[in-house]
């Protein structure tokens, strides 16, 4: 190896250490600020059980519902070439690109109680200002991008060979999706499926300014640190981390058994 190789090599690695620390430092230092019992029996509590019920559920119905339309709107943008398909792949990734807070003014000013499309609603029972329902659309919001994204760049993986193949045979194109691609790209959706749940439930800024009530774990943990300080909301965001972590060793416990498969 020449001396120029070596070199570089050090600086990657160096690089990668740098920001390797940056990254776990903050979470070993709430490992060591954890390991008090105080602060541990406090996570087993009524208002973590509620706060952790309301995302929960909040999350499951917003990734059902980025399920039911995501993963059709990421095969229309990897298989289908139609006109404006720019402007709607560039509106995908506008809830990612602005601040979440920005992003629950904008769903507020549309669903609001004092809106059209929200006074409308309102009237029929559904509304979204002080509701698990306001979560919901928020999360939803925040969320379908990810899971648009990563479920797209899986379908562009399968190799449309194999799709010509199964139309060649007598497929229809509904059976060809439902036989061939969506199996073939299973292990890229199911792992966008996680990351838009993790994201679901750490969702925030749209949250505090549309439903704000009932509390999910979030909006929960923002409450005791404004009214307690950090020491009363640090067992929430101990528990927040361990609902992540369940959530993340999942994701790759699913991934691995799909590769083993794969073999």
């Amino acid at each position: 190896m020449s001396r120029d190789n070596s070199l570089f090599e050090i600086f990657l690695y160096v690089l990668a250490t740098i920001a390797l620390l940056f990254i776990s430092l903050p979470l070993f230092n709430l490992i060591l600020r954890s390991l008090s019992l105080d602060i541990l029996t406090n996570i087993l509590t009524s208002d973590f059980y509620n706060a952790i019920r309301v995302s929960l559920i909040a999350s499951l119905i917003t990734l059902t519902i980025n399920i039911l339309w995501g993963i059709p709107v990421a095969y229309l943008l990897a298989r289908k070439e139609f006109p404006g398909k720019g402007v709607v792949q560039a509106l995908i990734f506008f809830p990612i690109v602005i601040p979440p807070i920005v992003s629950g003014i904008l769903l507020l000013m549309i669903f609001g109680p004092r809106t059209i499309i929200g006074g409308v609603l309102a009237s029929h029972g559904l509304r979204f200002t002080g509701t698990i329902w306001g979560t919901i659309l928020a999360q939803t919001f925040i969320t379908a991008p990810y899971l648009i994204i990563t479920t797209k760049v899986a379908f562009e993986k399968v190799d449309k060979k194999l799709e010509n193949v199964s139309l060649l045979l007598g497929k229809s194109q509904g059976q060809t999706f439902w036989q061939v691609t969506l199996p073939l790209a299973k292990k890229g959706i199911i792992a966008g499926i996680l990351l838009t749940w993790i994201r679901a439930i750490g969702e925030f800024g749209a949250t505090i300014i549309l439903a704000y009530h009932p509390y999910s774990l979030p909006i929960k943990i923002w409450v005791q640190f404004t009214s307690g300080g950090l020491q009363t909301a640090l067992p929430l965001v101990i528990g927040l981390i361990l609902v992540v972590i369940f959530i993340l060793i999942i994701l790759r416990l699913i991934i691995g058994e799909l590769r083993l498969k794969a073999f």
